[in-house]
C-alpha cells in the first residue's frame, strides 16, 4: 500500500495491521461521504431505540412533546407509572445509553421531584417524535 501526505509518500505491506485499518477507515469514510450520512447522530439513536422498553420510549417521546421543559410529576402522570416504575424506567434508559456510550438525548435539572424538569434538544425531539413505538407500555418486562 502507498500511502501520500501532501509531499511525502509512504510504503505499508498490502497485509500490514496500519494499511487493512486505513484501508477499512477509508471504505467508511467514503460510504458516508457517499450517503451524506454523518457518522453519529439519528442513526445511532434508531439502532438504541430498538432497545428501550415501551416506557423508556414513552418517556423519550413525552419529553420530546414538550422539549422546553416537562415537570417531573406531569411526565410520571402522562406515562400513567407509579414512583417505582418511573425510577425504573429512567435508570434503565441512562444505563442503555451509557453502555453504548450514547449522550443521554434529554436532561433534568432539578433535586426533588417537585422541583425536577426534563428537557431536550428541540433537533432531537423533532427526530424522537417521528420514531414508532416499538414495543407495549407498562408490559411486566417494563
Amino acid at each position: 500500500m502507498e500511502l501520500k501526505y501532501r509531499k511525502e509518500t509512504f510504503e505499508l505491506s498490502d497485509d500490514h495491521p496500519l494499511a487493512l485499518c486505513l484501508l477499512q477507515l477509508a471504505r467508511t469514510y467514503a460510504l458516508l461521504k457517499k450517503a451524506e450520512l454523518p457518522a453519529t447522530g439519528k442513526q445511532d439513536l434508531e439502532l438504541i431505540w430498538g432497545q428501550l422498553t415501551g416506557n423508556q420510549q414513552k418517556f423519550l417521546r413525552e419529553i420530546a412533546k414538550k422539549p422546553k421543559g416537562i415537570g417531573h410529576e406531569e411526565l410520571r402522570e402522562s406515562l400513567g407509572l407509579d414512583n417505582l416504575m418511573f425510577r425504573g424506567s429512567v435508570i434503565g434508559l441512562s444505563r442503555i445509553f451509557a453502555r453504548h456510550q450514547f449522550p443521554k438525548p434529554y436532561s433534568s435539572d432539578g433535586y426533588d421531584e417537585r422541583r425536577r424538569v426534563f428537557s431536550m434538544d428541540p433537533n432531537l425531539a423533532a427526530k424522537i417524535v417521528k420514531l414508532p413505538l416499538t414495543k407495549k407500555s407498562k408490559d411486566a418486562g417494563d
